[in-house]
């Protein structure tokens, strides 16, 4: 019975969250000791459109807080998520336990900055500033020193911290290594009533090969992450599945039962959950499907056979270069356009890279639009509103000084901006190939539209959105 309640529930997810499907069901920032389960916790709730990681803070434990810090870093310059805030906790006495696996594993290809980290406590405090009321959950994958710093820290941490959820076992003893980090945190916290909740998945503990085969097959660069986490050399930690229980029971609670010890709360798999189910919930939110993306339709038509021929020739392309995120807001952009337009598709584009630099949903950035109202820039403003959600309607969007004239646009995102701009050279060639087809045919051709079809169609394969920007914070 509770089997099949669990994938009536997984089935109607989508339909649940229909009515308000632009705004992220979680809120959180996330606390990192540097183990391979954190790493796959991590990439598991960026994949996620239902979870928005607002931070990422790294402490000691499975590795030294610095250290740590370094691999968050690198993995979200391979994400493409480069405006995500990352700090680390420098003052704690908790000693680190040094594990090779964890410390040579590379979480991304990328080298990231040497600056020195900044501050946790500081950088955690402006970002709860920022939040404007919105509670999060603060997710705890090693030890409690963080949270207790941000506590004592943070005179508001009571009205903005909904919920501690801390991966650990409701066993307190030396074997629970996220506990032994620091023992006299947690009866700090408590003493303080602070809603803290242990969350584990004790009885399903070890990745088997099913479930690495199915996850080969995932698109996307997250699953793709994960899969290479779980064909490392093989070691007692290597494939143990224990702080992605977080992630699980964010996205599906039904599969956990709540049990207490003393003041401490916790949650634990159902005896009767199966490794299948804790399977399909893992691929549920690496694939990005928790969620219903549309309005209308109950699903965007992917098959080729939907498309016009010239469209047809490039979509498995794009949709396997860029994602379907892009393909689906680039066919809604020029339906919209009511034709296939150059600067159109350079709006998909920029719209996208900017919300993937804060790693922001829809409708959460406002736009300030440097393309004016007059062709062919202005087009862009129509892409940027489908890929954004920033719409006019929303008034998320405003149109800078018409004389500036400029594929470029301003983003913000909790008080932070960032100025996404078309390369100069990107820019050079497109006007160079307007300009041609303008002086040969005229705008009032037939022949010039087909042509700056064929030419858009051709930059939708080509130009791809991490490449052809310059990204300057404001």
């Amino acid at each position: 019975m509770k089997k099949g309640l669990f994938w009536l529930i997984l089935a109607l997810l989508p339909v649940v969250l229909q009515a308000h499907p632009w705004k992220a069901g979680h809120y959180v920032i996330v606390d990192t000791d540097g183990g391979l389960d954190d790493f796959r916790t991590i990439c598991m709730l960026l994949a996620s459109p239902d979870i928005r990681v607002l931070a990422i803070t790294t402490s000691t434990g499975v590795l030294d807080a610095k250290a740590t810090y370094h691999k968050v870093k690198s993995l979200l310059i391979d994400l493409h998520h480069q405006g995500l805030p990352v700090g680390c906790f420098f003052d704690q006495k908790a000693g680190k336990k040094g594990c090779m696996p964890a410390l040579d594993f590379k979480w991304g290809a990328s080298p990231c900055d040497t600056l020195a980290p900044p501050d946790a406590v500081s950088l955690v405090s402006q970002v709860l500033d920022n939040l404007e009321g919105e509670k999060i959950d603060y997710l705890c994958l090693g030890g409690l020193s963080s949270i207790h710093a941000i506590f004592q820290y943070y005179k508001g941490f009571h009205e903005q911290v909904e919920r501690i959820l801390w991966s650990s076992p409701m066993e307190l003893n030396a074997r629970n290594f996220n506990f032994s980090i620091d023992t006299g945190s947690l009866s700090n916290l408590l003493a303080q009533k602070l809603p803290l909740v242990s969350v584990n998945t004790v009885s399903y503990n070890r990745y088997d090969d099913r479930f690495t085969d199915m996850i080969k097959n995932i698109p996307g660069i997250h699953a793709q992450k994960v899969f290479e986490s779980l064909n490392i050399k093989e070691t007692p930690y290597s494939k143990a599945f224990f702080d992605e229980s977080l992630a699980l029971f964010l996205h599906f609670p039904s599969l956990f039962r709540c049990d207490t010890l003393n003041t401490l709360i916790g949650y634990q798999l159902n005896e009767s959950t199966t490794a299948d189910e804790i399977h399909m919930a893992c691929k549920s939110i690496l694939w990005g499907e928790t969620v219903n993306h549309n309005q209308v339709l109950e699903f965007f038509p992917m098959d080729t056979a939907y498309y016009y021929h010239d469209v047809q020739e490039i979509a498995d392309i794009a949709i396997k270069k860029y994602g379907r995120e892009e393909w689906i807001a680039g066919v809604m952009a020029n339906e919209m356009h009511r034709h296939l337009g150059i600067y159109a598709i350079i709006g998909v584009k920029m719209g996208l890279r900017a919300k993937e630099y804060f790693r922001a949903g829809i409708d959460e950035m406002t736009v300030l639009s440097y393309a004016g109202i007059v062709p062919p820039f202005s087009c862009m403003n129509d892409g940027l509103q489908i890929s954004t959600g920033a719409t006019l309607g929303h008034g998320l969007i405003k149109i800078a000084a018409e004389d500036l004239r400029l594929p470029m646009a301003d983003f913000t995102y909790m008080n932070r901006t960032i100025r996404v701009t078309l390369r100069d050279d990107i820019r050079n060639k497109i006007e160079g190939d307007i300009r041609e087809l303008t002086k040969i045919y005229g705008l009032d051709s037939d022949i010039y539209w087909e042509l700056v079809r064929m030419k858009a169609i051709r930059y939708w394969q080509n130009f791809d959105r991490n490449e052809i920007f310059s990204i300057e914070e404001r």
